[in-house]
């Protein structure tokens, strides 16, 4: 008996066929597959994506222009889910992309929404545009369409702003509102705004016209917009926005721009640009200037002395620097050819006075300021090389000009003076001949540079500060005092200039003390005890021991002096803070032996390394003062080794961070050596250390191979390092590798001595 064959059930319809059609293209199948699918089983999720495949495909008929394929299937979709009122809308804003904008409004009636009506006549107003028709257009929109197109057309002409006149008559509620964000979106991208042309670009619907229009400029204009694209979507829109960018001239110019790039020869640039100038002069004559000074900064970075008659012969001399003094001061000061660079700079100095006629006299005035600023920083620099060891010299590459000729002249000193000639209230120029007096030891030359600036300025918070400082220093506590407050009604948020203000509060204080006036030295820190006691609350109540001493009140003093010692971490410096006011206060030989005793026996203790740390600063606040005391040589040198000790004490590993840190700030290398050397052995991973043993490596002037060995340890544990403080040492790790390897030839790229994988 013959074997019966087995029937075959045809396939159930499935949504992957229906996706699987539409991502081939093929509409005509996948809306056959879709209907199936409903056929089969009429389910919600069925049902949504027969809407979708129907809305897709009569997006497909428009943009073929199938109209009778398009208009069967709206009479489709209109036989399905009647009841939705999405779908309806849906159904509203195809038949206005399809031209049939008085059946897309009818079919909407109903709807209270005047949003829904908007968008529907959005996509009819898209229509209209794309034919340059108002056929279909009802008659409340023509005036708008005529502004659009008019708008358009003046922008291709190149009025610029005769199109963004005429574009600001579409308003909010306008159907053409796309099409206005989109023509500033242009006019922005020809000017080469490319952050405003984005903006605009992302506020278009991407389901409208103008989105789609704008997408291939968009692509170069908004890195975000470009991360979301799948790499189909980029190459398509690449290949269009190159269609849409190529032409002869953008071609040359692509060819000029291709030469550009350090250590290049300029030649071919100049032989490309010979080649496309005589169509640019032509065609866009505007982009000739553009393209001069393109060059002109090009030859800041690869040029050679003979490329300057070749760009002179193609442009021109440039307007602004004809004799190019400026672009060759720039490229001899990058090259630390100092005497050169700054007479380069003298000579277009002395050209640009003669131009009164061309400049703005404000600007020309602070322009020839900035000249003689930097004339000034380059004589600067060239005194200091001068004194600098034959090694650091060299490590920091200053040897393409002998030394002796490094003193230049006008001196720095007679340049910055000429800058604050010219332009008398700006501070920087102020802050730069004020550091340069007072680094040279001219303090009543500084001084008198600052309170000139603040004669014009009086409010001008850095010159404030200086002038603070520079009193304090000089032991002159009382006008310091004045200035600071001053500061920090100013800017009253400031921490650091707080602190300064109570540390010259507690200094006009003791002045009074010292003067035989404690009335007054009470009345100055009665006037400002908040202030004192948030910012300067251990040396207050040290001072107020010795003033209670003086006063005859035992207790009292007793009382101050243990408030004194117990702050935080402050027993060390609470008794130095004593010994050191007793002595200067000159109280009894009997009160000076009981604070020195004391001293004595709180540093025979054991110290914590904040201790220590905080100790170091109130010794570094008496030497910034201006103070002097007996035994102040022999206290640095005796604060520095129990800086060392505290680490057979132990403590928190952030702790010896710190004061490591501060031991390399006051360039004490011997201390430092020891003391970090102590904490790689206990803390062999934390990048701080490895970082501070490279600083003490510069300074010590060793091998630079034996720094950067550091320097890459450093880096290594600071890329591995899971604590943020870690991690934020990559930024002044590489500088300084950076710095190392421009003067190194012997360079360690690629190669980690301590790679321990």
């Amino acid at each position: 008996m013959a074997k019966k064959k087995a029937i075959r059930l045809p396939a159930a319809p499935t949504a992957e066929r229906v996706h699987a059609a539409m991502r081939t293209g093929d509409g005509t199948l996948a809306l056959h597959y879709a209907r199936e699918l409903t056929a089969f089983a009429a389910t919600p999720e069925h049902l949504a994506l027969r809407k979708r495949t129907i809305a897709t495909v009569a997006v497909q008929f428009i943009e073929a222009n199938k109209f009778s394929e398009f208009n069967r299937l709206m009479t489709e979709a209109a036989t399905i889910d009647g009841d939705d009122p999405s779908w309806k809308v849906e159904q509203a804003m195809l038949l206005a992309r399809g031209g049939q904008t008085n059946d897309a409004l009818n079919l909407i009636k109903h709807d209270a929404d005047p949003r829904t009506r908007l968008k529907v006549l959005g996509f009819a107003a898209d229509r209209a545009i794309r034919r340059q028709s108002r056929e279909f257009l009802p008659e409340e929109l023509h005036d708008g369409f005529d502004v659009v197109i008019t708008a358009f057309k003046q922008h291709e002409a190149g009025n610029e702003a005769a199109a963004r006149e005429t574009i600001e008559a579409i308003g909010l509620r306008s159907a053409f509102l796309e099409w206005k964000m989109l023509l500033r979106g242009l006019m922005a991208f020809t000017a080469c705004d490319d952050v405003r042309a984005a903006e605009n670009f992302a506020r278009l619907d991407p389901q409208r016209l103008p989105a789609r229009l704008a997408q291939p400029l968009r692509l170069n204009t908004d890195p975000a917009f470009k991360a979301t694209l799948s790499p189909a979507a980029l190459s398509a829109l690449q290949a269009q926005h190159l269609k849409l960018t190529s032409s002869p001239l953008v071609a040359g110019l692509r060819s000029v721009a291709r030469e550009f790039g350090r250590n290049k020869s300029l030649i071919p640039v100049f032989k490309a640009t010979e080649a496309l100038l005589p169509e640019l002069k032509k065609s866009l004559p505007d982009l000739v200037p553009r393209l001069a000074n393109c060059l002109y900064h090009v030859l800041y970075r690869q040029a050679e002395p003979s490329d300057l008659p070749r760009y002179r012969k193609l442009f021109g001399a440039p307007a602004h620097d004809p004799e190019f003094y400026k672009l060759q001061a720039s490229i001899l000061t990058d090259l630390h050819e100092l005497a050169q660079a700054h007479l380069a700079w003298k000579h277009y100095e002395s050209w640009l006075s003669t131009r009164t006629k061309d400049w703005p006299p404000a600007m020309l005035t602070r322009a020839r300021a900035e000249i003689w600023s930097r004339m000034g920083e380059l004589a600067q620099h060239a005194e200091e090389a001068s004194k600098l060891p034959r090694g650091l010299f060299d490590l920091m590459g200053q040897h393409s000009e002998p030394r002796k000729k490094r003193s230049l002249e006008p001196s720095a000193e007679v340049c910055f003076r000429r800058a604050l000639e010219l332009a008398p209230t700006w501070s920087e120029g102020t802050r730069k001949l004020f550091e340069l007096l007072e680094n040279s030891g001219k303090q009543t030359e500084a001084e008198s540079v600052l309170r000139t600036c603040l004669e014009h300025q009086p409010n001008d918070i850095q010159p404030l500060e200086r002038l603070g400082g520079l009193l304090r220093s000089q032991g002159r506590a009382s006008e310091a005092m004045e200035v600071y407050l001053k500061v920090i009604t100013l800017d009253p948020l400031d921490k650091e200039n707080r602190v300064e203000a109570a540390l010259a509060v507690l200094g006009s204080a003791r002045e009074a003390l010292l003067a035989k006036n404690p009335v007054d030295a009470s009345n100055i820190l009665s006037a400002h005890i908040l202030l004192l006691e948030e910012y300067g609350p251990v040396l207050l109540h040290a001072l107020r021991s010795v003033m209670a001493v003086k006063a005859g009140d035992a207790e009292a003093a007793q009382n101050f002096a243990q408030q004194a010692m117990l702050q935080p971490n402050a027993r060390l410096r609470g008794a130095f803070y004593l010994m050191v006011e007793a002595q200067l206060a000159k109280l009894k030989p009997l009160d000076k032996r009981l604070a020195n005793k004391q001293f004595a026996d709180e540093c025979a203790k054991p110290a914590t390394p904040t201790e220590s740390l905080n100790l170091l600063h109130a010794f570094d606040i008496y030497r910034q003062s201006g103070v002097v005391y007996t035994g102040q040589k022999s206290h640095e040198k005796k604060f520095l080794d129990l800086a060392v000790s505290t680490f057979e004490l132990g403590g928190p590993e952030l702790e010896f961070e710190r004061l490591a840190h501060a031991l390399v700030m006051r360039k004490a290398w011997k201390h430092a050596t020891k003391l970090v050397d102590k904490c790689l052995n206990q803390f062999p991973q934390n990048p701080v250390f490895w970082l501070e043993t490279a600083h003490i490596s510069l300074g010590k002037l060793e091998r630079p191979q034996k720094t950067e060995v550091l320097l890459l340890r450093a880096h290594m544990l600071a890329q591995r390092a899971t604590d943020p403080r870690h991690r934020a040492l990559l930024n002044e790790i590489v500088e300084l590798e950076q710095m190392l390897q421009s003067a190194n030839p012997f360079r360690l790229d690629g190669f980690d001595f301590f790679d321990e994988d």
